[in-house]
C-alpha cells in the first residue's frame, strides 16, 4: 500500500476530496484509490475508518500532513536504499519544512553525479546501467526544481515535467493556480 497526497485549495473538505478522487480517475479508473484523511487549514479532519483503528492519528493539521507527504517522498526517492532514507530524514527533521526542498535538491544533485561517475566504465564494460535508485533520484531532483522554479509548495507537483503516475511520485498539487492558498491536503491509499 501506498500513500497519495494532494494539496488543494478547497476548504470544503468534501469538494477537495472529491477533487482528488478526480484526479485519482484520471490515471485509472481500475487501480482502487481510498480516502485516508482530509484536513483543511481551519482544522476540520475527515476520517476514513472502517470499524479499524484510526488511520494516522496523529494528523491534526495542514503542517503534520504536510510533513507527511514529505516522508512519502523520501520513502520513494530512496526506496532502494532505507540506509540513506534514514539518513536523510534524520538530516531534515529539525529543519522547517520550507527548507527541506533546497536541503534534498542539493543531496540529489551530488547523488546523481555519483551515479552517473558509475555509468561510463560500465558502458565501456557493457555491464547493465539499468539502475533503479539514479532513476528515481533523477526524477525527484527534476520534479523538485520545477517546483522550485514556479514557486510550488513542495513536495507537491503542480507541473509535470515528467509524466507523473502514482507509482513514480506520491504528491500533487491540484491548486488552480500556484497563486491560491492552499487550504486542504486529501490523503489517499492506493493499492498498487
Amino acid at each position: 500500500m501506498s500513500y497519495l497526497y494532494f494539496l488543494t485549495s478547497i476548504r470544503k473538505l468534501d469538494d477537495a476530496i472529491r477533487e482528488a478522487y478526480n484526479k485519482c480517475e484520471e490515471w485509472s479508473r481500475n487501480i482502487p484509490y481510498d480516502l485516508i484523511l482530509a484536513v483543511n487549514d481551519n482544522g476540520e479532519r475527515e476520517l476514513q475508518t472502517d470499524g479499524e483503528d484510526e488511520p494516522l492519528p496523529s494528523v491534526k493539521t495542514m503542517e503534520e500532513a504536510h510533513r507527511l507527504a514529505w516522508e512519502e517522498t523520501l520513502r520513494c526517492t530512496f526506496y532502494w536504499d532505507t540506509n540513506l532514507r534514514n539518513a536523510v530524514k534524520k538530516e531534515l527533521e529539525d529543519e522547517p519544512l520550507e527548507k527541506w526542498s533546497r536541503k534534498l535538491i542539493i543531496k540529489l544533485i551530488d547523488l546523481v553525479q555519483d551515479a552517473y561517475g558509475d555509468l561510463l566504465p560500465k558502458l565501456l564494460t557493457g555491464e547493465s546501467v539499468v539502475n533503479r535508485a539514479r532513476i528515481d533520484y533523477v526524477l525527484a531532483l527534476e520534479v523538485l526544481l520545477d517546483i522550485q522554479a514556479t514557486k510550488g509548495v513542495a513536495p507537491f507537483a503542480y507541473t509535470e515535467p515528467f509524466p507523473l503516475k502514482p507509482y513514480n511520485w506520491p504528491c500533487y498539487d491540484l491548486r488552480y493556480s500556484l497563486r491560491e492558498k492552499g487550504r486542504s491536503i486529501v490523503i489517499m491509499e492506493i493499492d498498487l
